[in-house]
C-alpha cells in the first residue's frame, strides 16, 4: 500500500516529493493545481494502481531522484565541454566582422578559437560559406561528450522505462502523454503522419530551392556539386533562402534592437505579471527579474550573453 500519511493524494506526493510538515505551502499549491487541471479520476486511477500492486511511493521517489541526478550530470557535461577549433579568416568566410573580432586569437595571430558553445556554433552554421568548416563544427557539436553521456542515456532510458512500467504504462512516452490532451502515443503518431503528408510537397520545394542555391554557389567557386543537402548545409542554405527570396538581413535588423532595448522590461518581460529589477554586473548587463509580490516564490537571472555558466557566475 501507499505509505501513510500520504494516502489521500499519493500521486501528488510521488510527482513532487513534497512533505506537508516541511512544505505546507508548496504542497497546497501543487495539490490545488492538480485538482484544477486534472480530473480526480486520473489521480484516483494512479492511486488504485499503486495500491493494487503494493508499490511504495518511496520506490517512485527513488527512481525520480536518480533520473533527476542523471539529467543534471548530462547537462553539466555539455556545459563543461571545452572542445574548440582554430580557424583562419579564410575558413570563416561569410561571417560578419564583429563576430570574428569577438573571437579569441591564438598567439600566432592568424587563427581564431571557435568553441562548440551556442554563441559560436549557431552563427557559424548559418553564415559561414566554407563547407568544410561547417562540416567539422556539425560533426563535433553532435559528438559532444559522446562517451560519458551515452552511458548516462542508457541509464536514463532504463529508469524511465522502469518508472512507466511501475505506474502501469507501456512506455515513458505513454506516461508523459497520459497527462496531456493527446493521451496516447498513437494519437501523436497519427497527427505527425498526417502533418508530414500535408507538408511533404512544401518541404520538397524548399529542399529543391536550397539545392539550387548550393549548386550555383559551388559553381562560382569552382567546386564539385554532389547533389546532396548535408546536415551541415541546412542552416546555412535556409539562411540564404531568407536573404535571396525575402531580403532578410539579420545584421541590419540587429541595429534596431540593441541589447538594452531587447532586455528592457517592456520588451522582454511584458507578458509576465511581475515587476522586475535590473542591475549592472561585470562588464555586461545581467537582468535579474524579481517577483515583488507578498509571497516571493522565485528569482531568475537572465543573462543577455550566452556564456559558460561558471564564467557567468564570475568564477
Amino acid at each position: 500500500m501507499v505509505d501513510p500519511p500520504h494516502s489521500c493524494f499519493p500521486f501528488a506526493y510521488i510527482i513532487f516529493g513534497c512533505l506537508p510538515k516541511v512544505y505546507d505551502y508548496c504542497f497546497s499549491v501543487t495539490l490545488s493545481f492538480l485538482l484544477h487541471h486534472f480530473p480526480f479520476s486520473w489521480l484516483f486511477h494512479q492511486y488504485c494502481h499503486l495500491s493494487v500492486h503494493n508499490i511504495s511511493s518511496q520506490d517512485i521517489k527513488a527512481i525520480k531522484k536518480q533520473i533527476s541526478e542523471l539529467s543534471i550530470d548530462f547537462t553539466k557535461n555539455l556545459n563543461e565541454d571545452t572542445t574548440y577549433f582554430l580557424f583562419t579568416c579564410a575558413e570563416l568566410e561569410g561571417l560578419p566582422k564583429d563576430f570574428i573580432d569577438s573571437l579569441e586569437r591564438v598567439e600566432d595571430g592568424d587563427r581564431y578559437k571557435v568553441t562548440l558553445m551556442y554563441p559560436h556554433y549557431f552563427p557559424l552554421m548559418k553564415k559561414c560559406s566554407v563547407e568544410e568548416t561547417r562540416r567539422k563544427m556539425e560533426f563535433a557539436f553532435n559528438s559532444r561528450c559522446k562517451e560519458e553521456n551515452s552511458r548516462l542515456l542508457e541509464k536514463l532510458i532504463s529508469l524511465r522505462a522502469r518508472q512507466a512500467a511501475i505506474l502501469g504504462f507501456d512506455s515513458h512516452a505513454d506516461f508523459i502523454l497520459d497527462m496531456t490532451m493527446a493521451k496516447k502515443t498513437s494519437t501523436v503518431a497519427n497527427f505527425l503522419d498526417g502533418l508530414s503528408g500535408k507538408l511533404q510537397a512544401l518541404g520538397e520545394a524548399e529542399r529543391a530551392e536550397m539545392l539550387h542555391l548550393k549548386r550555383e554557389e559551388l559553381k562560382k567557386t569552382g567546386q564539385t556539386f554532389d547533389g546532396v543537402l548535408h546536415a551541415w548545409d541546412l542552416r546555412y542554405y535556409a539562411n540564404q533562402v531568407e536573404i535571396t527570396r525575402y531580403a532578410v538581413d539579420h545584421n541590419v535588423l540587429q541595429q534596431y534592437f540593441p541589447l538594452e532595448v531587447r532586455c528592457s522590461n517592456k520588451l522582454l518581460f511584458q507578458c509576465l505579471p511581475y515587476h522586475y529589477l535590473s542591475h549592472q554586473r561585470w562588464r555586461e548587463v545581467v537582468f535579474t527579474p524579481v517577483c515583488l509580490s507578498v509571497n516571493k516564490i522565485s528569482q531568475k537571472v537572465v543573462d543577455g550573453f550566452g556564456r559558460n555558466f561558471v564564467e557567468s557566475l564570475g568564477v
